[in-house]
């Protein structure tokens, strides 16, 4: 007979798939889930999910939690989260991302992000990838799939000028894009069905900066098939 650590038993199990959800059990041994279906075997821990829905964790796709995840508090704050299943944040949505980040233009950032912080960050990085590194050298308390924004980007370079950015300017924030896409999840926002990208505009600087050069650097990432029903 099959051992493994857990059990959830009598469950109705939605797999996220697409499909009906269905009766079933679902084994776990470690991180792994090993069986969904009639599972007979031992666990140490059987739980009765008789009466509710066994499901993946669920996705957060608008979320400004990056700006809680690096503090010290960040599991208790974002707890409520979990509770309600809860489990990956997409971040770097509305032109707001905590990297990249100038030391000239500092303080514009700290003002630009206010309201999004219950208290101020450490910023010991300037870099996407060294603000990504941080976290995973603290650890967070969720997953996370880290947008990086046009927001940063355009104040790492002009602080809050209202005006179009030079050439020279704009090679940097196409560096600072390109240099970012191997860790971010995806890029600038224009999709279509064989192409995706997403990209995270904030609206008060909508015109000032050109948006085709910038995203230009971004890879495309094929669309995942839609699931069958």
């Amino acid at each position: 007979m099959a051992t493994f650590d857990i059990i959830i038993k009598n469950g109705r199990v939605a797999d996220g798939s697409g499909r009906p959800s269905f009766p079933a059990d679902v084994a776990i041994r470690g991180d792994r889930i090993e069986a969904v279906g009639k599972v007979d075997g031992q666990a140490a821990r059987i739980i009765d999910a008789t009466g509710k829905v066994v499901a993946p964790g669920f996705i957060d796709i608008h979320s400004h939690s990056e700006f809680i995840l690096p503090l010290e508090k960040a599991p208790e704050i974002l707890a409520p989260f979990i509770q309600q299943g809860i489990t990956t944040l997409v971040t770097g949505n509305c032109g707001y991302s905590p990297a990249p980040v100038n030391p000239r233009t500092l303080e514009q950032m700290k003002s630009y992000t206010m309201f999004l912080k219950g208290e101020e960050l450490s910023w010991k990085w300037t870099t996407f990838g060294e603000f990504l590194d941080h976290l995973e050298r603290r650890g967070i308390c969720m997953n996370m799939i880290p947008m990086v924004s046009h927001g940063a980007v355009r104040i790492h370079q002009v602080g809050f000028e209202g005006r179009r950015v030079t050439a020279d300017e704009m090679e940097t924030m196409k560096r600072l894009v390109r240099q970012a896409c191997p860790r971010a999840s995806s890029m600038p926002q224009a999709s279509s069905r064989r192409r995706r990208r997403s990209w995270s505009w904030p609206a008060p600087l909508r015109g000032t900066t050109p948006s085709i050069p910038v995203t230009s650097v971004a890879p495309v990432r094929p669309s995942p098939p839609p699931p069958r029903r």
